[in-house]
This record gives C-alpha cells, sequence and structure tokens, in this order.
C-alpha cells in the first residue's frame, strides 16, 4: 500500500501554506499590471506558468489590482488565435475558460467593465502537446485494483510535455476527452465518460462488475503499464488480515485493507464504514461509543479506545455486508 495522492497533496498544501501564509494561489498579473489571473489547478500546484495541454480547458479567475474595481469580464480574446479559444464562462462574472488547440506562444487579452470604466490586460501562456502520461491506481503501485460498482473511479494521473513539464487543463464538455488526456479506455464505448485533470483520470460508477482497462495511446510515452479496474459487488469485498494492538485508556488509528474476495485485488473505493463494538468491556470508539459511523476516507481507517486488557471484538459494516475484526488490548 502507499500513500494516496489526496493525502500527499494535502501534506504538501499545508507546508506551502505554512511558507507563504492564506492566500497561496497559482497567479500572474497581467503585464500592464491591471488585472490578475488567478489558476486552481486539481493537483494544488501554485505554479502559474505551466503549459495549457493541447485539448484541454484551463479556468482562469480575473481580479483587478490595486483599488480598481471589476464588476465583470466583457471579453476575452486570444492572439494566435489558431492556437487556443476562450470564452466567459457562463453565468460568471469573472471568469474565463481557456482551450488549448495548438503548441506555441499565446498572449490572453481580457476587457472588463469597472466602475464606470473599461479597461483591458494581457497574460502570456503556452500552450504544449501532452508527451508522456503516468497512470496509477491511489491505493495500491501494481497495474490491478477494484472498486465498488456505482461509484466513480479516480485513478491518480501526471501529463507532461515535451521538456518534461506537467501540463494543466481538464476535459471539458464539448471536447473530446481522449484528445486532452492521450488513454485509451477498453470497452471504447466508456471514452466519452472519461475525463482528466491535472490530479485525476476519473471513469463514470458503472452498475454491473465488468474490467476496465485504460492505456496511453501509443503516439504518447509511458512509464507505468495499463491500468486494470475491476468493477465488484460489495458481497465481494473482504478485508487482508491486519494484525493491530489497542492499549488501555489509549485511542489508535485502525487501517483497514480491503481486497477482493475471490481475486484479492486491492479495492481502491474509499468505503463508508459503520462499526459495531461486540466486547463493550474490552475496547470501544474513540469516546466510549459502542456504535458509530464512519465516513469514507482515503485510507479506510477507523479509531479504536482500549478499555481494559483482553481482546476487542467488533464488527464493521458495508452497506448491508458485515465483517467481523478482533484485536489484543493490552
Amino acid at each position: 500500500m502507499r500513500t494516496p495522492r489526496g493525502v500527499k497533496v494535502w501534506m504538501a498544501a499545508m507546508a506551502l501554506l505554512m511558507v507563504v501564509g492564506c492566500d497561496a494561489r497559482a497567479t500572474q498579473d497581467g503585464v500592464h499590471g491591471t488585472l490578475r489571473f488567478v489558476m486552481d489547478p486539481a493537483d494544488g500546484s501554485r505554479d502559474f506558468d505551466r503549459p495549457v495541454a493541447v485539448g484541454s480547458t484551463v479556468i482562469l479567475t480575473v481580479e483587478s489590482t490595486g483599488e480598481r474595481r471589476l464588476n465583470r469580464v466583457r471579453d476575452v480574446s486570444v492572439s494566435p488565435s489558431n492556437l487556443a479559444t476562450a470564452r466567459v464562462v457562463q453565468g460568471s462574472d469573472d471568469q474565463i475558460a481557456l482551450i488549448g488547440q495548438q503548441p506555441g506562444a499565446i498572449d490572453v487579452t481580457v476587457t472588463v467593465d469597472g466602475a464606470g470604466e473599461v479597461y483591458s490586460d494581457t497574460v502570456r501562456m503556452t500552450v504544449e502537446y501532452v508527451d508522456r502520461v503516468e497512470i496509477r491506481h491511489q491505493c495500491v503501485d501494481g497495474p490491478e485494483a477494484a472498486y465498488l460498482v456505482d461509484r466513480p473511479v479516480f485513478l491518480e494521473m501526471d501529463r507532461f510535455d515535451r521538456r518534461g513539464t506537467q501540463v494543466v487543463g481538464y476535459s471539458d464538455k464539448g471536447t473530446d476527452p481522449l484528445r486532452g488526456c492521450q488513454v485509451v479506455v477498453d470497452p471504447q464505448g466508456l471514452s466519452q465518460d472519461v475525463h482528466c485533470d491535472e490530479a485525476h483520470l476519473s471513469l463514470p460508477g458503472l452498475r454491473d462488475p465488468i474490467s476496465v482497462y485504460v492505456d496511453v495511446i501509443p503516439e504518447v510515452s509511458t512509464n507505468t503499464p495499463e491500468v486494470d479496474v475491476h468493477f465488484i459487488f460489495p458481497w465481494e469485498l473482504d478485508f487482508e488480515p491486519n494484525p493491530h494492538d489497542l492499549r488501555v485508556g489509549v485511542t489508535s488509528r485502525v487501517e483497514l485493507y480491503p481486497v477482493s474476495y475471490n481475486e484479492g485485488w486491492p479495492v481502491c473505493t474509499h468505503l463508508d464504514l459503520y462499526v459495531y463494538i461486540d466486547s463493550p468491556a474490552t475496547c470501544s470508539g474513540p469516546n466510549g461509543e459502542l456504535e458509530f459511523a464512519v465516513p469514507a476516507t482515503e485510507m479506510n481507517e477507523i479509531q479504536l479506545r482500549g478499555q481494559q486488557y483482553g481482546i476487542c471484538e467488533f464488527a464493521v459494516f458495508v452497506g448491508d455486508e458485515e465483517f467481523l475484526f478482533d484485536a489484543y488490548v493490552d
């Protein structure tokens, strides 16, 4: 098992916040200094200078600098116009959507209405082809993992240009998701439901227990093998043995390792758990509870508190499925 990206991104974001304060955003002032452009990539990076991936969309929030007012974005244009397209986001007063079309350097010019004035500024960006893609399961290094049916799947994903720089952008509605994501999916019928951004490749939740295979297109390099996603029913769940001891008077984190019952694939779905304590004399929940719900977390973990020496017996429910566990309390 390995640390999921969500945990690593959170840790990196917290470290960055301690260094630069609360306004840790990917920002760039326009060339005239009248507008500021803000990007919020899914991987939490604060580097504004990363190139936009061809076929992907980037949302930029536009802010005024100094004491000038910004009431709404009036217009946006791109030069050269064949390298990217841009539009004001529908229903928004301060956001624009930029879609990479061809590699090259671009100027994005935004015109806004202020308090009784109209003014503009330009931000310079680049567009690049995706040259290398890495795709991984979130909970395991190997190529195969299982996921519960009816829940969307999020695979870790990194995309790089020819210089090895990570690109930005997500696959938007109305664009070909595989053009920006640079992957092939089997069954092919799922292709239009596949989306990607700076951190993840997402697949729709499926009702049937089938396998989906995701691979990088032949024209793009990769260091990771094909990723196999196996959808399973809840009653096909099992848990790996995980010896864990509790201590009297101490609340401990107990991580659970779900696997598929038949094949033993690691299960990467974040599970909503319900815990029943079967031996209340020896253990409880963190605050003395004998039954409690645990919202889904990336680590699929619960917290138990040792009450007295002996064996802690507890049951964990995933939906209607019950799984029995025990732990020593010393």
